[in-house]
């Protein structure tokens, strides 16, 4: 009974990765997958950057569009321990007047390219009404792209980020709850390397027993690394600005929602959107479309039969009640 509690668990989170778009984001859920289950997914985001921070002013120096398609595989070590690989590929462009010379990924062409690894690992210490799981994860660069341009898939850094995820299944709301905080440390560039914090809020609510309406907020905060301002009369050396995105001190906060189907017993579809409120140091996502399907598998076939005679939210009860929450 409580592998039906963790499968169904695993696969609303799995759809909650839609609103970030991140291999990060499944490297650390809450929920487990119980010993042999896990679940796939596949996303494809489209992100359209027309504004820029300097240091936290929006600036227009050109339009920056990308499509992301992300493979995650998650899977269950224990019945508490869990494994996640991830792999973003991007494709990119940039269009305006104010390309990094003199790389080329910025003359108004699609260019594309693996992006990171992320290797993720979490351990369940909290299965009752609140569960608690802390996780460490991973960012490597996977091939040896470029970093210095609008149109640059990624800041091609090594990087590590512990923090502890805590969630909670509110049976009488049909509602699922999930924050996490992570301190992540980058290798940066120029022997100085950075220090951000990670923090997001996510909410999934059921419509109906397949149907799942999908809330959350993300930030970065940067503690260390350099202001970018064009206005403030502080010229950065050449080889500094060269590596001005692996030095930035970014932060920025996200909002976003969307929806997610059980199509069948194994495989659901979700999308959203998501838009940046404020930032530092950062490109805003004025626009970002995701679009995603994940399959689960080596979990119980009974869990959306259940749903499929139940009222509206008496899966969720019915799950928590069974799992002892």
């Amino acid at each position: 009974m409580r592998s039906i509690c963790s499968a169904f668990a695993v696969r609303v989170m799995a759809s909650m990765i839609v609103v970030s778009g991140t291999a990060a984001t499944a490297q650390a859920q809450a929920w487990v997958p119980a010993k042999g289950e896990g679940t796939v997914s596949v996303l494809f985001t489209n992100v359209l950057s027309k504004d820029h921070y300097l240091p936290d002013k929006r600036y227009d120096f050109g339009h920056i569009q990308s499509n992301t398609m992300l493979f995650d595989v998650t899977y269950g070590i224990s019945d508490r321990l869990a494994v996640s690989a991830g792999l973003p590929v991007v494709m990119s462009r940039y269009r305006g007047n104010f390309p990094h010379r003199p790389i080329t990924l910025d003359d108004g062409s699609w260019h594309t390219s693996a992006q990171d690894f992320r290797f993720g690992v979490r351990y369940s210490v909290a299965r009752g009404p609140v569960v608690v799981t802390p996780f460490i994860g991973t960012d490597l660069p996977s091939v040896d792209y470029e970093f210095y341009a609008h149109a640059a898939p990624g800041r091609q850094l090594k990087e590590l980020n512990a923090g502890v995820a805590a969630g909670r299944l509110f049976a009488d709301l049909g509602l699922v709850v999930q924050g996490r905080y992570a301190l992540a440390f980058s290798e940066g560039a120029l022997d100085q390397s950075r220090r951000y914090s990670l923090a997001s809020l996510e909410g999934a609510y059921f419509l109906t027993p397949t149907i799942r309406l999908l809330a959350m907020t993300s930030s970065r905060i940067g503690h260390t690394g350099i202001n970018l301002a064009p206005n403030s009369g502080v010229v950065l050396p050449p080889e500094v600005f060269r590596h001005h995105d692996q030095l930035s001190r970014e932060s920025y906060w996200n909002i976003g929602g969307g929806a997610a189907l059980s199509l069948t017993d194994t495989w659901d579809l979700f999308g959203s959107f998501t838009t940046t409120v404020t930032g530092r140091n950062t490109h805003a996502v004025n626009r970002g479309i995701s679009l995603g399907v994940a399959w689960s598998f080596g979990g119980p076939s009974t869990l959306i039969r259940t749903s499929r005679d139940a009222r509206e939210g008496t899966l969720v009860k019915c799950l928590c009640q069974k799992a002892g929450v």
